[in-house]
């Protein structure tokens, strides 16, 4: 007798409750507050606080190095909140994270015996943001033919929201691929401390987090917690489809999961670290050299600033024959050479 056939048949013609959730497998996440969440959406038609979904693609604006979000009904890339921005224009450093779910291949590459490969995925979740909860606030889920548009759309929706993502260590492709244009260093993160053997010492230089057992069931509990905690912020139907279908025995289905593994660990490693402003002020140093005070002695050390004492001058103040009719003052400074 075949185990797994008789298992599928038992789940196919159950007389029980137990023969019925036999393919169920294992799955870790409260699915009655994913349930909950997932009638709000479907059945009640409740929309979040952020408005509709955007559905689009995201490209660079022509001759610049600057990402549009450009809307399409039949896009790949999904959006609940568009990046907030400074001051500057420019999203706000470490208040996003991203997770990757990397392939090495496309759809024209795979082969035609392939059984519903996997697909390309990144998440994208706004961090705590003062009385903001953590929300995932976009999200590209494909399987392209040529593997390089998935690449693309990962690094612009990394650039859109001024983010580092985590991705697993294995999938080398997109690694070697981000090099390539120089973006390794700007937006990936290198190996979390959860990833590390010593957790307290040292940091690693390497891109991603192993698929060891123990990191994947570490990213399954941090999900479980943020499920338990927000399932109310969660928006995309999708996502929650795949949490609570979610199967460890057959994990490799689970696209968005793995992503979301990926993006809770980054978010883990940046705790303590606060979203700031891109805007670099810029300290200006005092000039140091001799110059004259205010009594004519020659000094040396922080230059004053000359401009409190500088006398504005006007064309009115001198006539044709060179003679000096402006204010009288016994500064030095206010003569000039």
């Amino acid at each position: 007798i075949d185990p797994n056939g008789l298992m599928i048949y038992c789940a196919e013609y159950c007389f029980t409750p137990e023969e019925a959730l036999a393919m169920e497998g294992e799955n870790q996440f409260n699915k009655a507050l994913l349930s909950e969440q997932l009638t709000q959406i479907k059945i009640h038609h409740v929309v979040s606080p952020y408005g509709e979904i955007d559905n689009g693609v995201l490209d660079y604006e022509r001759g610049t190095n600057k990402v549009k979000f450009i809307r399409d009904p039949l896009g790949k890339v999904h959006i609940l909140e568009h990046p907030k921005s400074d001051e500057s224009g420019n999203a706000y450093r470490n208040l996003y994270v991203a997770g990757i779910d990397s392939i090495d291949i496309g759809m024209s590459e795979t082969s035609i015996n392939t059984d519903d490969p996997s697909q390309f995925c990144i998440v994208v979740k706004k961090r705590a943001f003062g009385m903001e909860p953590p929300t995932y606030v976009a999200f590209y889920k494909d399987r392209p033919n040529n593997i390089n548009e998935a690449y693309k759309q990962a690094l612009c929706l990394l650039q859109y929201y001024n983010c580092k993502a985590v991705l697993e260590s294995t999938k080398v492709s997109l690694l070697t691929w981000i090099r390539s244009k120089g973006a390794a260093s700007l937006y990936l993160m290198k190996r979390p401390r959860a990833c590390l053997p010593d957790v307290d010492r040292g940091r690693s230089n390497l891109y991603g987090a192993q698929a060891s057992p123990a990191v994947i069931q570490h990213g399954l509990d941090l999900i479980e917690n943020y499920i338990n905690d927000y399932s109310q912020e969660i928006w995309f139907i999708e996502m929650l489809e795949d949490f609570i279908s979610y199967s460890y025995e057959n994990k490799r289905k689970f696209d968005i999961v793995a992503a979301c593994q990926m993006c809770e660990l980054g978010d883990e490693e940046l705790t303590g670290v606060t979203a700031k402003s891109t805007d670099i002020k810029v300290k200006k140093l005092p000039m140091l050299g001799y110059y004259t005070d205010e009594y004519g002695k020659k000094q040396y050390g922080v230059i004053p600033d000359r401009d409190i004492h500088e006398t504005k001058w006007d064309d009115d103040d001198i006539n044709t024959n060179n003679v000096y009719k402006g204010v009288r003052s016994s500064d030095p400074r206010d003569y000039r050479n």
